[in-house]
């Protein structure tokens, strides 16, 4: 009984080590992409000079950038700290975003909460949920 606990410890340590059981997609680079059509079935963590999505992440997108720009879809929530955050497409969830300019543009749609700190902060598109901006515009 007890090797055989002790074996199934080993393997369950095992495969927790192998690579790509991560809780999340993980993307980095001067320019991360999820292109139109492309479905990312989990979270996505990414960092880069440039996030686009353009396609749709099932799950919450963690996104740090120069440029954070979701016009695509995100069925989670999303976070993001980025020089600029534009969303020009629909967020299922909450967003927190922090960045020095902040865009909800017309035809966006944010199924929860917006809480942002920025710069200026730019809300055209509709909020489902509370909103919460500290800006200096």
């Amino acid at each position: 009984m007890r090797r055989t606990l002790c074996a199934l410890l080993v393997v369950i340590l095992v495969i927790g080590a192998l690579p790509g059981t991560a809780a999340a997609a993980s993307r980095t680079g001067g320019t991360v992409t999820v292109g139109p059509g492309e479905t990312i079935d989990d979270d996505l963590e990414a960092v880069g000079g440039t996030v686009i999505v353009e396609g749709t992440v099932t799950g919450d997108l963690d996104a740090t950038g120069g440029t954070v720009v979701i016009d695509g879809t995100v069925e989670g929530d999303v976070e993001a700290a980025a020089g600029t955050l534009d969303i020009g497409g629909t967020v299922g969830g909450d967003v927190e975003g922090a960045g020095g300019s902040v865009t909800v543009e017309e035809g966006a749609q944010i199924g929860g909460n917006l809480t942002t700190g920025a710069g200026s902060a730019t809300v055209d598109g509709r909020i489902d949920g509370n909103v919460e901006i500290g800006a200096e515009e």
